[in-house]
């Protein structure tokens, strides 16, 4: 097809040291070089002209080959995490993890150069007793949290070439979470789960172009805490019942907040959902057969959507409550 391309390089290393028989430290890291050409969207008459073309020039805009347009992408990631089995049930795990992306993006439109920083902390600690077999039981007990610094900044294209400046924002966004879990398995028939979570989420905003007198704040979507309450029975040794009661969140991402409009959306919410569930599970004895259904409601509030401009630059909002019901089966 017209204005297709890609290419991706890709290299990456994992090591795990044991240094001791209780102690363990494992690293991961990845650089990914990726780069592709977009065609963009054709009408049904353009389709049935040329499937093959790429978006062509319409109105004011030009056509996605005569902009050049693609995205470019260079990512490093890596983490290390340390494993210290603290006593014969006790165990405690904490991990550091980090990335840099640089982003470049000719549209149609624009041409879009995007800085991402990412770092990020997770410890917790995990108690297991699985001695007595008519009564095994686990909990943990852990924290997460999140940083980024992002520089977005946006330029006139003039066939695949940054050039006049439309647009610069600085948004650094932070999440956080707590939670706690306990699973008990009793006579090895009747498995209870409960678990709670507290997250907050925050953006951070600086419009650096153009300059303007609210252009600097922080976007708070709230604390949130996340609930969880499962149950299965075996009502036979291959057959299981189970249900389940969840609450959930989302938050706008960086990419709802500020889409190509280039506009910095302050009036998102987060997306919050709670899920009721109930299923049964078969598992023939040599496990060659499984079968699995399972009944859902689940009701959303602040849902979130896209939306086009008359330009054709998509910007997002929540849509209020939306509520589905439905049903999974699975052989």
């Amino acid at each position: 097809g017209e204005n297709t391309a890609h290419k991706k390089k890709t290299i990456q290393t994992a090591h795990q040291w044991k240094y001791n028989k209780s102690n363990e430290l494992r690293l991961f890291a990845m650089y990914a070089d990726l780069g592709y050409r977009t065609p963009g969207g054709l009408t049904l008459a353009q389709y049935n002209e040329d499937p093959r073309m790429a978006r062509p020039a319409g109105g004011p805009n030009p056509g996605a080959t005569e902009q050049r347009a693609g995205i470019y992408n260079k990512t490093f990631f890596a983490g290390l995490a340390h494993t210290a089995k603290l006593t014969s049930k006790l165990t405690h795990a904490i991990s550091v993890f980090g990335s840099n992306t640089d982003i470049k993006n000719p549209f149609i439109t624009n041409y879009e150069i995007r800085d991402e920083k990412n770092l990020g902390l997770r410890s917790y600690f995990s108690y297991v007793d699985g001695d007595n077999t008519d009564f095994k039981w686990q909990m943990q007990l852990g924290f997460e949290g999140q940083k980024g610094w992002n520089k977005i900044d946006n330029y006139d294209n003039d066939h695949g070439v940054a050039t006049a400046t439309q647009a610069q924002d600085k948004l650094d966004n932070k999440q956080y979470g707590l939670f706690y879990r306990a699973m008990a398995q009793i006579h090895q028939r009747l498995t209870i789960e409960g678990s709670l979570g507290l997250n907050k989420s925050t953006i951070q905003y600086s419009q650096l172009f153009p300059v303007l007198t609210d252009g600097q704040g922080t976007l708070d979507f709230g604390n949130i805490w996340m609930p969880r309450v499962a149950s299965s029975y075996l009502l036979q040794e291959h057959i299981a019942v189970r249900a389940s009661i969840s609450k959930g969140y989302s938050a706008p991402t960086l990419a709802e907040v500020r889409s190509s409009d280039n506009l910095i959306n302050k009036e998102l919410e987060a997306e919050t959902g709670t899920n009721y569930e109930a299923g049964l599970r078969y598992n023939a004895p040599n496990r060659r057969f499984m079968a699995d259904i399972a009944y859902y409601t689940y009701s959303m509030k602040n849902g979130i959507i896209r939306q086009l401009r008359d330009s054709g630059a998509e910007y997002y909002v929540n849509a209020g409550e939306m509520k589905q019901q439905g049903l999974e089966a699975s052989i």
